[in-house]
C-alpha cells in the first residue's frame, strides 16, 4: 500500500493505481486482496475532480492493460488525429474519451492475465482513510486467525490428553531436537594444536513428520 506526501492538501485530488490478482479460480478474501494489491497514488495533485479525471485518462490510455481498448483523448499530448481519423466510426471502443472513473482492465475479459488494473480518482484525504481503513482491517483478520488457531490447537490438546497420548503444547523445530552423539575428545597439546580423540557417530532419530507443526502427537 502507498502513502501519501505529509505535504499535501487534504482537499487536493489525485490519481489512483492499483495492480490486483486475477479473480479467476480462486475466490481471494478482502484481507487477501489487500496485501496481494499494489497500490500508488499520482505524485502531482490536482486542485479539482475534473483536472485529475483528465491526467487518469492520459495514464489509463498509456496503460498496456489498456492497449487498443480507450478511444483517442484530444486532450493527451501524444493524440495525433491522422492516426485515428475515422477509427471512432469503425471500432468499438470499450472505453470512451469523455467516461468516468474508476476503469478498470477486468472489463475487458482478458483471460491471459494474472493480474488486473484500476484506476480512480479521490482526494488525498480520501485515499488515506482507505489506506488507514485497509490496514485496520488486516490486522483485526490476522488476529482473528492467530485466536482461532490458538483455539484449534488448545482443543485439539485436550481431546489427545482425554485418549490418554502425549501432547507437546510447544514442540521445538527438527534442529532443536537433541540426539546421542559420542563425542569428540580433545586434548591440547604442547604446541598448542590440538588432537581429535574418538568417533563422531551421530545416532540416527526418527523425527516426526509434523515435527515443526504447532501440536504433535507423541508416540
Amino acid at each position: 500500500m502507498a502513502s501519501s506526501n505529509d505535504n499535501d492538501d487534504a482537499s487536493q485530488w489525485i490519481v489512483v493505481e492499483t495492480t490486483y490478482p486475477c479473480n479467476r479460480g480462486r475466490n481471494w478474501s478482502r484481507a487477501a486482496m489487500i496485501v496481494r494489491s499494489d497500490r500508488s497514488r499520482s505524485d502531482r495533485t490536482y486542485p479539482s475532480r475534473d483536472e485529475a479525471v483528465k491526467a487518469a485518462r492520459t495514464t489509463r490510455n498509456r496503460n498496456d492493460f489498456f492497449t487498443d481498448a480507450c478511444a483517442p483523448d484530444p486532450n493527451d499530448s501524444d493524440y495525433d488525429s491522422e492516426d485515428y481519423e475515422g477509427s471512432d466510426d469503425s471500432y468499438e471502443y470499450q472505453f470512451s474519451n469523455t467516461d468516468e472513473p474508476p476503469w478498470d482492465s477486468a472489463d475487458l475479459q482478458n483471460w491471459d492475465n494474472d493480474e488486473e488494473v484500476r484506476f480512480e480518482v479521490m482526494t488525498v484525504a480520501e485515499f488515506e482513510k482507505q489506506e488507514a481503513d485497509d490496514a485496520a482491517y488486516v490486522r483485526r483478520e490476522r488476529m482473528r486467525h492467530q485466536y482461532e488457531g490458538t483455539i484449534e490447537h488448545v482443543m485439539l490438546g485436550m481431546q489427545i490428553k482425554d485418549a490418554g497420548r502425549v501432547f507437546y503444547t510447544q514442540p521445538p523445530s527438527p534442529n532443536s531436537i537433541k540426539a546421542e552423539l559420542e563425542i569428540f575428545d580433545y586434548e591440547v597439546e604442547d604446541d598448542g594444536e590440538t588432537e581429535k580423540k574418538g568417533n563422531y557417530a551421530p545416532k540416527k532419530v526418527d523425527i516426526p513428520p509434523n515435527a515443526s507443526s504447532t501440536h504433535v502427537q507423541g508416540r
